[in-house]
């Protein structure tokens, strides 16, 4: 009995001991935009495919997004180009460029595995096409961070404004049709 309780005693105090596993963190500077870090970030460790189609309640944002993603290839050959987007460099950090139009505000999302990161961009200059830099968070047991398996890009679609020349035009039209009904009578 005696064996037991000390062999007990032992396990509980290698687990007390043991480095304890933490959940991923992220930091604005993992993902870069021309030269400039993300202002937020958030991370997901899971299984939870909606994390991806919820970037509206992790930012506390209401917008519309379209999504641009690249899957990486099992065979990835640097660099490799799907859907505007162009990785290159190493899976576990390397080099982003996107031929697309960036609107404020944008989001870039880093999947590896069951496991995200998300970067929300804002009060960024919109352009046409951007490129950066990114560097995966999620490690294994070892340290060693594991490779890029999709890198999305989430731009907001606006609402096509009505031309300046329509509000001008309008009122014209306007005009027109009530002096034609006044000659008219």
């Amino acid at each position: 009995m005696k064996k037991i309780i000390n062999l007990i005693a032992s396990l509980s105090l290698l687990i007390l001991i043991s480095p304890v596993s933490q959940a991923a963190s992220c930091t604005l500077s993992d993902v870069t935009a021309n030269g400039v870090d993300a202002n937020k970030c958030s991370v997901h460790d899971g299984n939870n495919d909606s994390y991806i189609n919820d970037i509206n309640t992790v930012f506390d944002l209401s917008n519309t997004w379209q999504e641009f993603k690249i899957e990486i290839p099992k065979e990835y050959v640097s660099p490799t180009t799907d859907n505007g987007i162009v990785i290159s460099g190493d899976l576990t950090d390397g080099i982003w460029t996107f031929y697309g139009a960036l609107t404020d505000p944008f989001v870039i999302v880093l999947k590896t595995s069951t496991n995200f990161a998300a970067y929300l961009f804002e009060d960024y200059q919109n352009v046409n096409g951007g490129t950066g830099t990114f560097e995966m968070i999620f490690k294994n047991d070892n340290s060693v961070a594991y490779d890029l398996s999709h890198f999305s890009i989430y731009t907001t679609v606006s609402n096509v404004p009505l031309p300046a020349a329509l509000w001008l035009f309008a009122p014209a039209l306007l005009g027109f049709m009530g002096l034609r009904k006044k000659t008219k009578s």
